[in-house]
């Protein structure tokens, strides 16, 4: 049973590109209070997944609208956040996002899912969280699953299926787009988790102020590791402890440099 109380995979409408970018366009100078007023839960130009029977209701999704924008309002939405300041809320949002939409991972691939989120059901919170409107924050990527997508609900979800809740909340904004920005590990659910699960052991331990140039120095290890070793060939204990290795050598790199 997923989040949504429905029984096996469940898909949501998507937004084809050029309806999204022209329905963006569109926005680009309206103000969160004014975009809440046109929200809606659907469109007439949606498409569905050709094959999956079962398609969220309008009721579900009209749940989903009103438990994001109690989730923002507690956040400080409609009101101008300062830069950085949405740290909790993207913490708390990614954790509802997964459990409540009960989504595959081959339906959150899909851009259109997330361009609907973003510039139909949800365009007022997704202006609210990033008010210049770049479009790679509001138009859905196809590539999103491990990659360094930067929608502003995509990216979330994804985080969590990689990383798990405690993992992706512990590790913060620059240290998931460090892991998430070379496919090579965050494409890996098993060993992406490892890696966050290592770095906010060490940080921890070490009590690391700077936990990105941490991130950054380990991240930099592992990719010339990963010309020697199969990171999937390896066990959980293996893996755990290769990692210790790696993350200790960081430390004493970055403290060597610190003088």
């Amino acid at each position: 049973m997923d989040g949504t109380g429905v029984s096996g995979p469940i898909t949501y409408p998507r937004l084809p590109r050029d309806v999204a970018e022209s329905r963006l366009y569109e926005q680009r100078e309206l103000s969160p209070e004014q975009l809440a007023r046109i929200a809606d839960t659907s469109h007439p130009r949606q498409e569905w997944h050709p094959t999956i029977p079962t398609r969220v209701t309008e009721e579900e999704l009209r749940q989903l609208r009103n438990d994001v924008v109690a989730i923002a309002a507690g956040h400080g939405y409609p009101v101008r956040v300062p830069r950085g300041g949405h740290t909790a809320f993207d913490q708390q949002l990614a954790v509802h996002l997964y459990e409540r939409m009960g989504i595959v991972p081959a339906e959150a691939a899909a851009g259109g899912v997330w361009s609907f989120l973003a510039t139909v059901l949800l365009p007022d919170v997704a202006a609210w969280r990033y008010p210049d409107r770049h479009r790679d924050r509001f138009i859905g990527s196809e590539l999103m699953i491990g990659s360094s997508n930067r929608h502003v609900f995509g990216r979330l979800w994804a985080r969590v299926y990689v990383l798990g809740a405690r993992t992706s909340s512990g590790l913060g904004e620059d240290n998931v787009v460090s892991l998430f920005e070379r496919p090579t590990f965050g494409g890996y659910p098993r060993l992406a988790r490892a890696i966050g699960e290592a770095h906010i052991r060490t940080v921890t331990a070490n009590e690391i102020v700077q936990s990105q140039e941490l991130m950054r120095d380990a991240m930099k290890r592992l990719k010339r590791l990963a010309v020697l070793i199969s990171f999937g060939a390896l066990n959980d204990a293996q893996l755990a402890e290769l990692l210790e290795e790696v993350f200790a050598a960081s430390v004493s790199a970055l403290q060597t440099a610190a003088g």
